[in-house]
């Protein structure tokens, strides 16, 4: 019989955002003894249906679709909410909130980036009190430059490939009408009042022209011998095709997009933005940022840290002349104006350990190593074939939809993988990892 350890469930829902950290958070936990398993929400309900039982502690990024809700309290003694979705670049705070603390009752525990969204959350769910903890994130522990390490053969493939380049990622959403379609298509199976769908309409056919414009200007950029090379990363859940399509056939401006940012943000000369959360990680690794904020464009928030942190700029003489400076070295980013750890908290410590300085005081039962079984085990590779194959030729969902669907997740939750990333944070040896079911993965700490 397997020991008996504590253990935790941490779903992935885009490798490209969370992978890493969420395998390093694992790394962290299997080090003070816990067990932790990694996959797709679908693969740990199907590990929760062959465990049985009720135990273990479950990370999540919100607490407002009740039916996952329900599921994960039937199988899991306690629910941590650590939303890393959001970033720092949210324009309004408490009204993204109010939807994912819906069921704060069932919230056991709450870890939050910053002393600004304690007091948000704080405000909008009084009885939250004492289950609200300001940790940092994960996701932002891999910012340090200590960490810079596990990426270095990957900034010298992409330096090889692209040679000296400036970054911009995209954060449009919507690239082309089908992901407008896609949208709606959603938005009306969960919300029937006619204004708020025609105002979310009216927001995503905004920022799809805010994109076409924007595709105007790269390729102004791709024909002006002034401007160096531009690679354009789409968001993960944008229309990739879309991109290529729009880019296609030019010599300066390439679309790119391969794991997580990271690596690209580290061999980019700089980065161009609309004011997303890659322009602070990008101030954190020392690196130009560029915040694009054209004429008759939606006015920023000038008080957020996208536009604190960066160099604005509104036409292309002026981010002509700024690339040009960073090439020639002469670039001098302005300090932000005052200080900026009420936005976002970065411990001495890793976020990770302050994590589990709280989870450590959770009372939950150990629990053996679970064994699904040979039929569960089939059950969960039969399905997940199933809908391959449905996918494939296109009867569960429209081929933009089974794109999205092989980005988000590309290669699945595969021991390996999970294997070689950890050997690049504590070198061979230290954890096993090993396969459970289908897009499920355990990590522990070698005995």
């Amino acid at each position: 019989m397997s020991s008996l350890k504590k253990t935790i469930y941490i779903p992935i829902e885009i490798k490209a955002r969370e992978f890493n950290s969420k395998i390093l958070f694992a790394l962290r936990a299997a080090d003070r003894g816990y067990r932790v398993y990694l996959g797709t929400k679908q693969g740990l309900h199907d590990l929760f249906r062959a465990r049985g039982g009720k135990s273990g502690i479950y990370f999540y990024k919100s607490g407002n679709l009740r039916d996952r809700i329900r599921i994960v309290r039937d199988y899991c003694e306690k629910l941590i909410v650590l939303d890393e979705e959001m970033g720092v670049a949210a324009r309004e705070v408490d009204k993204y909130y109010l939807p994912r603390t819906e069921n704060h009752g069932e919230i056991d525990q709450y870890y939050v980036i910053s002393e600004k969204h304690r007091r948000v959350l704080r405000g909008l769910r009084p009885e939250m009190e004492g289950r609200i903890f300001v940790t940092g994130w994960p996701r932002v522990d891999l910012w340090r430059r200590e960490f810079d390490r596990i990426h270095a053969d990957e900034i010298a493939r992409i330096s090889g490939e692209y040679g000296r380049f400036f970054l911009f990622s995209s954060d449009f959403s919507f690239v082309s009408e089908r992901s407008i379609d896609s949208a709606l298509e959603r938005l009306v199976l969960r919300e029937d009042r006619p204004d708020v769908l025609k105002a979310d309409e009216a927001l995503f056919r905004r920022l799809h022209a805010e994109c076409r414009a924007f595709i105007r200007v790269l390729h102004e950029i791709d024909a002006d011998p002034g401007f160096p090379p531009i690679v354009v990363r789409p968001h993960p859940a944008e229309d990739h095709e879309a991109w290529f399509e729009a880019l296609r056939g030019l010599k300066k401006v390439k679309v790119a997009f391969r794991g997580e940012i990271t690596p690209w943000l580290l061999a980019a000369e700089g980065l161009i933005h609309r004011g997303c959360t890659t322009a602070v990680q990008a101030w954190f690794s020392g690196k130009p940022t560029f915040f694009w904020l054209p004429p008759g464009g939606e006015a920023p928030r000038k008080d957020l840290l996208p536009y604190r942190l960066s160099t604005v700029v509104s036409d292309l003489d002026a981010l002509r002349g700024g690339l040009q400076a960073v090439m020639a070295g002469n670039y001098r980013p302005a300090p932000p104006d005052d200080d900026i750890s009420d936005e976002i908290y970065v411990p001495e410590r890793l976020a990770c350990d302050l994590i589990l300085d709280r989870v450590d005081g959770l009372a939950v039962a150990a629990e053996p190593l679970v064994d699904v079984g040979l039929p569960a085990a089939l059950r969960s590779s039969a399905r997940d074939l199933w809908v391959r194959v449905m996918d494939g030729i296109g009867f569960l969902r429209d081929e933009y939809k089974s794109k999205k669907r092989g980005r988000k997740l590309g290669g699945g939750i595969g021991a390996e993988e999970v294997r070689q990333i950890a050997g690049h944070f504590c070198g061979d040896g230290a954890v096993t990892v090993a396969r459970v079911v289908n897009n499920v993965v355990v990590v522990e700490k070698r005995s």
